[in-house]
């Protein structure tokens, strides 16, 4: 797809991603150091009366167990039941999320990000699903990466712009100065001129 705006391309990727996949939950999370915090999410406020938590969601890579588990691993991962998972991050908000799957989104080898799919059934999700997800996790690391490319290039593009245009005014004031001692200069020699004439 050519549309290059990172949030156009991270909605286009979970609207995708609800469309194939068995929920309707998606989110991705970008990497900020040492936390992952929520980008977009698309479904939750269809099933949540407040989603206010999302907006301002990070978490501490080290100390959420799936999340780590997908940088160390490079790999999708299903969890059929989060009760069941040992270091499952459990928030108030979102103790009905009963199922999840996620995967890591790669750029150039490394972790960027996650793309998470909740639901509030145990079971909902397969392997299969999370092999999906993975495929879908790997063209959103390529989209996400063009994108910041070429946000990168129309940035540079600008700052060279401003620079031209800076260089172009100060060379215009120079050549305005040096035309003005030219016309300054030729009215002294035109004046000696008179003067000399005079003699």
């Amino acid at each position: 797809n050519s549309t290059l705006e990172l949030d156009e391309v991270i909605n286009r990727v979970l609207n995708a991603i609800t469309r194939v996949l068995p929920s309707k939950l998606a989110s991705i999370m970008l990497i900020e150091g040492e936390y992952a915090r929520i980008a977009h999410y698309v479904g939750y406020d269809e099933l949540l009366p407040d989603v206010s938590y999302l907006q301002n969601l990070r978490v501490e890579i080290k100390t959420t167990r799936n999340l780590y588990w997908m940088i160390d691993n490079h790999k999708s991962l299903v969890i059929p039941d989060v009760h069941e998972y040992e270091g499952w991050l459990r928030l108030s908000e979102s103790n009905w999320i009963l199922s999840y799957i996620g995967a890591p989104i790669l750029v150039e080898d490394k972790v960027i990000g996650f793309i998470n799919m909740d639901y509030p059934e145990s079971n909902r999700f397969t392997q299969s699903h999370a092999d999906q997800l993975m495929a879908f996790a790997n063209q959103a690391g390529i989209a996400i990466q063009n994108a910041r490319l070429h946000e990168a290039i129309r940035r540079y593009a600008d700052e060279l712009e401003k620079r031209v245009q800076e260089r172009t005014a100060q060379l215009t004031l120079v050549n305005n100065q040096l035309l003005e001692q030219i016309t300054e200069r030729q009215k002294i020699e035109a004046q000696l001129d008179e003067e000399r004439n005079l003699l």
